[in-house]
């Protein structure tokens, strides 16, 4: 199994970027010069708000998400701008890139409890928006973002594990699963989010779930590429969730040990979904990239504020015991986490 044993288990910032099919590896791998923690690929796919082409099954454009963490947000910011300062990332025809700040989960042995967690945030006009639900229906969540203004949508394809779905993989899971990351306007991120929770909330149990995340810094959505001014605005945001959203990047085999320890923890769900972890080497001139077989996984867990030190103590706990995990987690704030299932 491939050991990622260089990785930071927790991150301050994550960089996230939306490019065309092919482009990930290149820029990821200039994040890793430049000093990034890790970098992980995703397939996903965009939509062209044309009804002809979905008639002809032509309205699917190949996205790839890149998923960069860092330990300082001011690393983050500083490699987006080199990013695209050199030419990886042109923002008038490539793609949407943002910043996410996350909270500082690094342990501190004085204060095991932690429960002050702050996070550093902006005053920016943006807000990501995460959409899980059954799949095939990304492209319904896509079409009433774009009629509530949303800049940006990508759909990811996931998996997901709760009690009630069927066994596979020797834990549950249910059937696959729609992840549309959504980039809206911060004014209209409630009504878009209320839009969908009506097109889409059923009594159906694990239908799906709906948040938004803070964003500092965006390229690629016309009219907000001041950095600058935006960095000289920002400020300390404390507990204004009562739901924290885990992102817990692992090697693919070990996945089934996160879901069981944090499920036995109290954690109702999660949403998995599977990547390519890009990983420098160290020697000069040479890189060493993962291969299909041996992939990294994400899994996306919202769990409730009074869970977040236990569940961050287990996945201390499997870190520490075997190099094999490789965990690299980041935390932030959900905010206005719904379920899409009125009975759950």
């Amino acid at each position: 199994m491939t050991t990622i044993s260089d990785i930071a288990f927790a991150n301050q910032a994550m960089l996230l970027l939306i490019v065309p099919h092919g482009r990930a590896e290149a820029i990821a791998l200039f994040a890793l010069e430049e000093g990034a923690g890790s970098a992980t690929v995703f397939s996903g796919h965009g939509t062209v708000p044309k009804p002809i082409l979905r008639m002809l099954g032509l309205d699917e454009v190949r996205r790839e998400l890149i998923l960069i963490t860092l330990s300082k947000q001011e690393a983050a910011s500083e490699l987006l701008h080199k990013i695209r300062d050199t030419g990886h990332f042109s923002e008038k025809n490539i793609g949407i890139a943002f910043i996410q700040p996350l909270l500082d989960i690094t342990e501190n042995k004085d204060n095991p409890a932690a429960g002050n967690r702050e996070i550093e945030t902006t005053e920016t006009n943006y807000r990501a928006l995460i959409t899980i639900v059954e799949n095939g229906e990304g492209h319904a969540v896509v079409d009433i973002a774009r009629e509530n203004g949303a800049a940006g949508a990508t759909i990811i394809s996931a998996m997901g594990s709760a009690d009630h779905s069927t066994h596979i993989f020797d834990f549950d899971i249910n059937p696959r699963k729609d992840l549309v990351l959504l980039i809206s306007n911060k004014e209209k991120a409630d009504s878009l989010q209320e839009a969908l929770l009506a097109a889409f909330r059923t009594s159906t149990p694990g239908r799906g779930i709906i948040f938004s995340l803070y964003v500092s810094e965006t390229l690629g959505i016309m009219g907000h590429e001041n950095a600058e001014q935006l960095l000289s605005r920002a400020r300390a945001v404390a507990a204004p969730s009562p739901h924290t959203a885990l992102f817990v990047m692992v090697n693919r085999p070990k996945t089934k040990d996160i879901i069981q320890a944090c499920e036995a923890a109290g954690n109702m769900g999660a949403s998995i979904m599977h990547g390519r972890g890009i990983r420098h080497t160290g020697k000069a001139g040479s890189f060493f990239r993962e291969s299909f077989d041996v992939e990294r996984n994400m899994v996306l867990m919202v769990i409730k504020k009074e869970q977040e030190e236990e569940i961050l103590q287990i996945l201390r706990a499997l870190d520490k015991s075997d190099p094999a995990y490789a965990l690299s987690v980041s935390a932030s704030y959900a905010l206005n986490f719904s379920k899409f299932s009125a009975a759950e």
